[in-house]
C-alpha cells in the first residue's frame, strides 16, 4: 500500500479517530469495498481545500505532520505495481498493460480478476476486492515470475 492511497487516507482517519461518518450514509461508510475509498476520498477532499485556502506552505506541513508516521515506515518494494514498472523501463521496454478480465459477486462485494502482459508477450493473473488489489496482486505474481 503507497504513502498516499484510500486505504492508507482512510487508516489514519481511523488512527486519529476523525469522525466522518456523520458526512456518509452507514451503508456506504461501512462497506469495506466502498467505505475506505470514501473517507480516503474525504480527506483528501480535505487537503485539496486547505491548499486552495492556505497555500501551499501551510498545506505541506499539515500533510508532512499527518503523514510523519506512515512516510517513515513506507516501504516501497510493496509496490509490486512500481516495481514492476521500474523493471521493465531499466530493460527499455513498453510498460506492462493491466485489464480486467473478470468480475464476480455482488456489486457490494465485487471480486476482480486481472491480467497483467510484459513486453515479452508473457501475462500473469492476480485477484482481489478492488481493482487496484487486483492490479497490485498481477503484478506480485508478475514479480515472483520473471
Amino acid at each position: 500500500m503507497g504513502v498516499v492511497s484510500n486505504e492508507s487516507l482512510a487508516e489514519i482517519i481511523t488512527h486519529r479517530d476523525w469522525d466522518i461518518s456523520r458526512l456518509m450514509p452507514d451503508s456506504i461508510g461501512q462497506q469495506k469495498t466502498y467505505g475506505e475509498r470514501v473517507k480516503g476520498g474525504a480527506l483528501e477532499a480535505f487537503i485539496g481545500g486547505l491548499y486552495w485556502i492556505a497555500g501551499f506552505e501551510e498545506t505541506q506541513k499539515f500533510v508532512l505532520s499527518l503523514l510523519s508516521e506512515e512516510i517513515e515506515y513506507f516501504d516501497p518494494a510493496n509496490n509490486y505495481i512500481g516495481v514492476l514498472q521500474e523493471w521493465t523501463q531499466k530493460r527499455g521496454e513498453h510498460p506492462p498493460v493491466y485489464q480486467e478480465t473478470f468480475r464476480t459477486g455482488p456489486d457490494h462485494r465485487p471480486h476482480f480478476t486481472v491480467r497483467v502482459r510484459i513486453a515479452d508477450g508473457r501475462t500473469f493473473e492476480g485477484s482481489g476486492p478492488s481493482l487496484p488489489d487486483a492490479r497490485q496482486d498481477a503484478a506480485k505474481t508478475a514479480l515472483k515470475n520473471i
